[in-house]
């Protein structure tokens, strides 16, 4: 469904909705290309979602999701949902989160797909360095330059430092052009 069939002059959308458990992550992520058309988001989402989505740097489960997220907008938990609430009660706690864009944003990824592509690789492969978990995309020695410690792992990164890389990778590739 093409969301911008909905947006009017001056206004835009405020999304709300129980999204299936399954298939929340991609639909996110879909939207997330929308935002410039969104005033906000709030979700009822399955409590581990909402515990990724809002993880910081160094908590268990800061990953993908809580970078792209972060990345694109402020996520605030807002209320606990238990499965008690439902009839039948669901196998899972649920949670109410709130998705507020960044405007202006914090920083910007100069290529949306390649930011996109570094954060995943990091993440593939959490338990190593990131120096090893990037070492497709640059070398410890350009980590220590971008003032990154090139023996911390993906999940100690700031958001702001995933896309320090993929703008210096993104700038070296350009120059070579």
């Amino acid at each position: 469904f093409d969301i911008t069939t909905l947006v009017q002059t001056n206004n835009r959308l405020r999304i709300i909705g129980n999204l299936p458990y399954n298939i929340s992550t991609p639909i996110l992520f879909k939207l997330f290309h929308h935002l410039e058309h969104i005033e906000d988001m709030t979700f009822l989402l399955q409590q581990e979602v909402v515990a990724r989505m809002t993880a910081t740097p160094n908590q268990k489960q800061y990953g993908r999701l809580s970078v792209m997220t972060q990345y694109f907008c402020q996520a605030v938990e807002q209320l606990a949902v238990p499965a008690s609430a439902f009839t039948p009660a669901p196998q899972v706690e649920s949670n109410l989160v709130k998705l507020i864009p960044h405007r202006p944003q914090p920083a910007i990824a100069n290529n949306m797909s390649q930011f996109s592509h570094i954060v995943r690789d990091a993440f593939n492969h959490r338990r190593k360095t990131v120096s090893n978990s990037l070492k497709d995309w640059l070398d410890a020695s350009t980590l220590s330059s971008l003032e990154i410690n090139p023996k911390q792992r993906p999940q100690e990164l700031s958001v702001r430092d995933y896309v320090n890389i993929s703008n210096f990778i993104q700038k070296n590739k350009d120059e070579l052009h």
